[in-house]
């Protein structure tokens, strides 16, 4: 199976969801916007999560403080 990107994006005060398989710069790009200001985040990561290597980049905003994940996964 190949690896796919998918994006999530979500806002708290509006309880609001969304979610793009296969996602361009420019919906990464509208997504991020939405988040300026607000509280939530973007998770960009790779379906299938691969054994090693990086999984997840993900930007969560809250009152104006930003803060940047990315998760590595390890084989044991």
């Amino acid at each position: 199976m190949k690896d796919e990107f998918e994006v999530d994006f979500y806002l708290y005060a509006r309880n609001s969801f969304s979610r793009v398989r296969g996602p361009k710069w420019n919906d990464v790009e509208e997504f991020l916007m939405k988040l300026r200001g607000d509280t939530g985040g973007v998770r960009l990561r790779i379906v299938p999560e691969p054994d090693i290597g990086p999984m997840n980049l993900e930007v969560s905003t809250d009152d104006g403080f930003y803060l940047l994940t990315l998760l590595n996964s390890c084989a044991e």
